[in-house]
């Protein structure tokens, strides 16, 4: 039996034992929501291992609290590998589509910066807060841009994110992808109507932050739009 975790329970979760875990709950149903030192529970592991069925039989037979925190979220847990299906049992079963975690983090920052484009819908349906920001100042949205992800802005931007939002040293998405490169995210931003004007702290525009090459497209891209 693999051990990632000092308790019993969760490291048959993390196994996909589930014969085992049925057992050992009938006889000691009280450990359905006890932690490990990492705080987290069998569900939390199961989510995290994309193991469907004893998800459901945690959350369905045994009762699993789905909003037991830990370092990490029980959803963030679950959208860190990318199931659909155990996404959709943990909402349906009340887990908070904007849970924090220690960094301030929710579910949705994830899932844009993993590009989780079939899950992101799911969240911003339930609510899930596309403005949120972390303690960083980071935002969903300048997770995507970092990275390049079109369709996860262009599904965010369906529900009227602060398109400008500043983290804490004042970069907008549009610092993000022009310090990262990413053309055609820079390009998009700017077309619905992100502001290249926008100063962080270091009095840098989005544009001082790019290379050459894709500083002269933009501007010339800046430019056509003008005319």
């Amino acid at each position: 039996m693999s051990q990632v975790s000092d308790f019993e329970l969760c490291n048959l979760a993390y196994g996909g034992h589930m014969p085992l875990i049925n057992t050992r709950l009938e006889e000691e149903p009280n450990l359905i929501d006890r932690q490990d030192n990492g705080g987290r529970t069998a569900l939390h592991w199961a989510s995290c291992t994309n193991n469907v069925d004893i998800a459901k039989l945690l959350i369905s037979k045994f009762n699993a609290r789905v909003n037991i925190k830990d370092d990490l979220g029980l959803l963030k847990s679950a959208t860190l590998v990318n199931p659909y299906e155990i996404t959709e049992i943990l909402l349906g079963a009340g887990s908070s589509v904007n849970a924090k975690t220690t960094n301030g983090q929710v579910p949705l920052h994830y899932v844009a910066s993993k590009n989780h484009t079939h899950i992101l819908p799911m969240l911003l349906a339930r609510g899930a807060e596309p403005d949120a920001q972390d303690k960083y100042g980071h935002s969903p949205l300048h997770r995507a841009a970092s990275k390049g992800y079109d369709k996860a802005i262009q599904m965010m931007i369906q529900y009227n994110p602060i398109v400008d939002v500043k983290d804490n040293l004042g970069n907008t998405p549009l610092h993000m992808a022009c310090e990262e490169d990413r053309l055609s995210t820079a390009f998009y931003l700017l077309e619905i109507g992100a502001d290249p004007q926008i100063t962080n702290t270091d009095e840098k525009t989005p544009f001082q932050l790019c290379s050459d090459s894709l500083r002269a497209k933009l501007v010339k891209k800046k430019s056509r739009r003008s005319a």
